[in-house]
């Protein structure tokens, strides 16, 4: 059995299906009139306020003495939540009018919001343990135009309306990018592209391959690490009373041992390899509550993801709104065979990460990546023939890192005497280290994509269509003009900056400028989008 599954569920479909979905659709929202939320929305509400709260609300509760004031005042603020959760069921109402969605709010002052529904790129779908019991969802409108926020948050609404609403605002869009078939997967470029009614799913990612991006991931490492931070932080004072007394019994206990200096290495790789075991261990969970049944799936020139174990998300946006392109392949992802692929939209928020689209491929082998980023991106293909670095741009890389190390070791020649020497023993370190990243990175350009490879041990590779980047810039540094180097910077909306960009680094400096004016003359001519 093959490690994920493919398959294609392409179903035609008449065409007066559309209308005939929408009609029900707005049957079912009750197009025209005014409704509330689910009728346990208020609820919901009420216990996202208390999560956000909890932990002075607990203090407040239950910390106090037994007659202390503050247990009333922990009870009174549980009490005006209920009130604000109720009267916000009761003040907010929603209503689809032929193209928009009418959402108004308050109780002494009225707000009243239009949305058009052609307007929104992006349609999120979540729910914990506690939604699946009610049969009811979260629901996210997401915009290229929202800020910071949703373009508008339904928390919550039944199933059926929800599907409903993601239905109509599927019907309303009118962008002009067709899905490559699934069928991608197994036949060649010949084949005939889809009807705008066909639906495929592109990858399921099986059990077994989530425990592999488990073992790869470092999410869990730094989650442990922050955790006994804070623990460390709460009982610091009683660490500080209690750490000399802890350090002579400690030191009593191992000086009785007797033990030789191999026993000790072999303790301390012991404690080494069961740390390690922990943090994949605490990866392997946190993955799976995440990406559990990841389902990737294309329909209607979008694409949709769906996952997660306790609270499933659904995440879905139309191909046209995705902005950039990221392939990664870590030292243990190639050990293992495997890649990922993650996208940037213009409704990517840093603090909405789980109700948007990013992670568009966790992990897959990468023959099955590519085949995915060509059923999205038709102009993908691969073999690419990248162009390298100036031929010194090693030495740009392994510079800085020999100053901080000659500097180190300036710094600790004051401590350690001769023994700081040692640290020397880098610059030849960083000198391969430079030469290998330099001989890694690379671009390449074809007719509509920009595309910006680096990393040697992980290795990224990022790309974007011409069309969409949004900015477009050319560094110099003295150093750089001195060695006949650029940076040429090409940005995108909604740009992460702790992603893996499109700065082309170190081009020869002809080269850097004669790309620009390509490039620049490629943004200007086209229709700005977002």
């Amino acid at each position: 059995m093959p490690w994920c599954r493919l398959k294609s569920m392409a179903v035609e479909t008449d065409p007066s299906h559309d209308l005939v979905d929408a009609g029900a659709a707005r049957a079912r929202l009750g197009a025209g009139r005014e409704r509330r939320l689910h009728p346990f929305s208020w609820a919901f509400v009420l216990l996202a306020q208390l999560r956000s709260f909890a932990l002075p609300l607990i203090v407040l509760l239950f910390v106090g003495g037994e007659n202390d004031s503050l247990q009333w005042w922990g009870l009174v603020a549980v009490a005006a939540m209920t009130i604000a959760a109720v009267l916000r069921y009761f003040t907010w109402r929603f209503r689809i009018d032929d193209d928009e969605l009418v959402i108004s709010t308050g109780l002494l002052q009225r707000t009243v919001r239009h949305v058009p529904l052609a307007r929104i790129q992006a349609v999120s779908l979540k729910r914990n343990l506690l939604h699946r019991l009610f049969n009811v969802a979260e629901v996210q409108l997401e915009s290229s135009a929202a800020g910071n926020e949703p373009e508008a948050r339904l928390q919550v609404l039944s199933m059926d309306d929800a599907h409903a609403l993601e239905q109509l605002v599927e019907l309303h869009r009118h962008d002009g990018t067709h899905l490559t078939p699934a069928s991608d997967f197994q036949a060649d470029s010949a084949t005939p592209s889809v009807a705008a009614s066909t639906a495929s799913v592109l990858l399921r990612v099986p059990f077994s391959e989530l425990l592999k991006l488990g073992l790869v991931s470092d999410r869990g490492t730094l989650i442990f690490l922050a955790a006994m931070g804070s623990v460390f932080n709460l009982v610091e004072e009683f660490i500080q009373d209690h750490a000399e007394s802890w350090a002579r019994s400690m030191s009593h206990f191992l000086g009785g041992l007797h033990l030789s200096w191999l026993v000790w290495l072999a303790l301390a790789g012991v404690v080494l390899i069961a740390a390690w075991v922990l943090g994949r261990g605490i990866n392997i969970v946190l993955v799976l509550l995440r990406d559990y049944d990841f389902t990737l799936e294309g329909s209607n020139e979008r694409v949709s993801v769906e996952r997660g174990l306790i609270t499933r998300v659904r995440a879905s946006v139309p191909l046209s709104r995705i902005q950039h392109w990221s392939l990664r392949q870590g030292l243990l992802m190639r050990w293992l065979g495997r890649r990922s692929l993650s996208v940037e939209t213009t409704t990517l928020r840093s603090d909405q990460k789980e109700a948007t689209l990013s992670a568009l491929v966790p992990i897959a082998a990468p023959g099955t990546v590519d085949a995915i980023v060509r059923a999205c991106e038709p102009d993908w293909s691969e073999p690419l023939v990248f162009r390298p670095l100036h031929p010194r741009a090693w030495r740009r890389l392994a510079v800085p890192r020999c100053c901080l190390t000659l500097l180190a070791c300036a710094a600790l020649l004051h401590w350690l005497g001769v023994a700081s020497l040692a640290v020397l023993l880098l610059l030849p370190i960083w000198v391969f280290v430079a030469h290998k990243q330099a001989a890694a990175a690379g671009y390449a350009l074809t007719e509509t994509l920009l595309i910006w490879r680096s990393g040697w041990l992980d290795r990224r590779v990022s790309f974007a269509r011409i069309d969409k980047l949004q900015g477009l810039r050319q560094v110099q540094s003295p150093f750089d003009r001195r060695h006949g180097m650029a940076t040429l910077r090409a940005d995108t909306a909604g740009a992460n900056p702790l992603g893996h960009r499109l700065h082309l680094c170190y081009l020869p400096e002809g080269e850097a400028q004669a790309l620009f004016a390509s490039l620049s003359e490629g943004v200007a001519t086209s229709a700005w989008r977002c």
